[in-house]
């Protein structure tokens, strides 16, 4: 990618890192369960992270925010390198793998430019035995640039040694800047675009208050099963505040900003508009999104439990 990475400023950054403690990594899973991960061999450090949690390792669930953690205060040059990204962030960790270790073969879910966001690796420390595998494909991306590798596709990691493989590994919203980046070859047609926010928020669609609801289980999954089950509805509830901050709060039980980005549609969090917030005809709908398919999933509200 276009944004070349002065290995040597970093050094002494790393040097940092080498002294740090790692955590063990975690997932969160298609269930929103976030699981800590002993079988795993990668070890963490987050810089950003769901809520600006040092101890959340996993990438996040859908409709958190994120923030930056007390770690990027002592790493200057690495956070001035990720503030260059132009676009918005979700989840940056540091991620080591040492030697002999192994990432099973695996998808990473809901990644890729049909569904707004993208996982962008920078190695800092790694050895030419240190590899990335897709497909028929394998790989070794070496210090001083940006990769982007496509890991809604099955892939594994190995890091035969001698020495440590640590990258930043960040999640990233596609932004017009950050898709020219990209090779000229490899940029999108038509990518999903997360708008910015409106400056002035309109009015929410709902007076002051919790506003318990229900919608298709399908408007909020993401195990991609073809279950029947999921036609059942589930309880939600969009809260607004008295400021006018509109919300909506999932079954896992995060409570998700909705931001406008237009008359009546609201991004969901920190989340690519994948999934959105849509209101039309005074009614409430999620909308989810793949490239140019687009599904419509209205809310029922429970106005008799308003509260």
């Amino acid at each position: 990618m276009d944004f070349p990475v002065d290995h040597d400023a970093l050094k002494a950054d790393i040097e940092v890192i080498d002294a740090m403690v790692w955590d063990p990594q975690a997932t969160a899973g298609v269930d929103q369960i976030i699981t800590r991960r002993d079988d795993v061999d990668h070890a963490v450090i987050s810089l950003i992270s769901p809520n600006a949690d040092i101890e959340r390792t996993d990438p996040g669930r859908p409709g958190e925010e994120y923030g930056r953690t007390r770690v990027l205060d002592q790493l200057p040059t690495i956070a001035a390198l990720i503030d260059a990204l132009p676009c918005d962030k979700m989840s940056v960790r540091l991620m080591r793998l040492t030697p002999g270790g192994q990432v099973a073969l695996h998808v990473d879910s809901f990644f890729g430019f049909d569904y707004g966001k993208v996982r962008l690796h920078v190695p800092l420390t790694t050895t030419s035995t240190s590899r990335m595998v897709f497909g028929d494909d394998t790989i070794h991306w070496p210090p001083g640039n940006l990769w982007y590798g496509d890991f809604s596709t099955m892939h594994t990691i190995t890091n035969d040694g001698p020495g440590d493989r640590v990258h930043i590994v960040a999640d990233l919203l596609l932004s017009d800047e950050l898709v020219a980046l990209f090779p000229e070859s490899h940029r999108p047609l038509d990518p999903m675009i997360s708008r910015r926010p409106l400056e002035q928020a309109p009015p929410p669609p709902l007076a002051a208050g919790t506003w318990p609801a229900e919608v298709s289980g399908r408007a909020l999954d993401w195990t991609r099963k073809d279950d029947a089950a999921l036609d059942a509805p589930v309880a939600v509830e969009f809260v607004v505040d008295d400021d006018g901050t509109f919300a909506m709060r999932f079954p896992s039980g995060v409570l998700a900003t909705l931001w406008p980005v237009a008359d009546g549609a609201y991004r969901v969090g920190r989340m690519p508009e994948e999934t959105m917030v849509v209101v039309e005809d005074g009614v409430i709908s999620v909308v989810r999104r793949r490239g140019d398919v687009r599904r419509s999933f209205p809310c029922t509200l429970r106005a008799e439990n308003a509260r």
